[in-house]
């Protein structure tokens, strides 16, 4: 009995492993299009992407096609997708832009942030209304979509933004690139440090797109996921928390180094490994 039992559970720890890090699964694989910065699926069907001069794509077809969508701005190296039709993205130059028809026309909304490297590339909404933006050491909120943003000042302490979360208006968490986890429930008129990522031998990187992403649910659960270099070799990990940053749990998923983008439910991870590879997880 005790046999069959220990035979049961190498099984269940082969399937989970196949599947890629505890309840990850790779769903999908695609190519980027051209000078391609960040890429974010929604789900395992529809994705966006955003780069240099920006080139903005999108599809709904999982990647197998990719549709130049109508925009002219500089270069883009932050995304945000709200819905299946809204989406926001920022980057160079003072560049902000939106979409309410899934990515086929993009507005310009108004300027957050300034010129390479000090440029927008966080982006964080509740609804298709609020939301933040931020540059390594600037955040801005929104209460109309975008047309107008507020200075935030950032928690005492944060040397360079990591990863925004905002899970209801106001109300979200704010990641410094060392780790540490800060909470506001009034829209970063005060906040609290939380929590600290077991980073170990990981460092976060300040890059000019992002290598870490962060989403909250509510304010007890979320997820980061970290790509990060360590030892010379790519490592994605993610961070699991269900008591708002206190603790964490922590797995390694076998996808490649680079950008990372995770949908507002948690649930698929995308990474762009330069120059152009695509995969997308997803967790269950």
């Amino acid at each position: 009995m005790k046999k069959a039992l220990a035979f049961l559970l190498i099984l269940v720890l082969l399937s989970l492993s196949a599947c890629g890090g505890g309840g990850w699964r790779q769903v999908l694989e695609s190519r980027a299009r051209t000078l391609t910065l960040l890429v974010g699926f929604n789900d395992s069907t529809y994705g966006l992407s955003v780069g240099d001069d920006g080139y903005l794509y999108y599809t709904g077809d999982g990647g197998q096609s990719w549709q130049a969508a109508e925009n002219q701005s500089m270069g883009l190296y932050g995304l945000e997708i709200v819905d299946g039709q809204v989406a926001y993205a920022c980057g160079t130059g003072n560049n902000v832009r939106a979409t309410t028809d899934g990515g086929l026309t993009w507005q310009v909304r108004a300027n957050f942030g300034a010129s390479f490297p000090n440029h927008c590339r966080f982006l964080s909404f509740a609804n298709a209304q609020t939301g933040w933006a931020a540059t390594p050491t600037l955040l801005g909120a929104t209460a109309d979509g975008g047309q107008t943003w507020t200075e935030v000042a950032l928690p005492g302490g944060v040397t360079s933004v990591a990863a925004l979360s905002m899970f209801a208006p106001g109300e979200g968490f704010l990641l410094d690139v060392s780790g540490a986890l800060y909470e506001t429930s009034n829209n970063g008129a005060a906040w609290s440090q939380v929590g600290q990522l077991p980073l170990g031998e990981i460092t976060i990187e300040a890059k000019s797109y992002p290598v870490a992403a962060m989403r909250f649910q509510n304010a007890s659960s979320g997820m980061v996921v970290v790509s990060a270099l360590v030892g010379g070799a790519g490592r994605v990990t993610a961070f699991h928390t269900a008591d708002g940053g206190a603790t964490w749990t922590q797995e390694t998923l076998p996808a490649s180094y680079g950008a990372l983008y995770l949908s507002r439910d948690g649930r698929y991870l995308t990474v762009l490994t330069p120059p152009s590879a695509i995969t997308v997880w997803e967790y269950r």
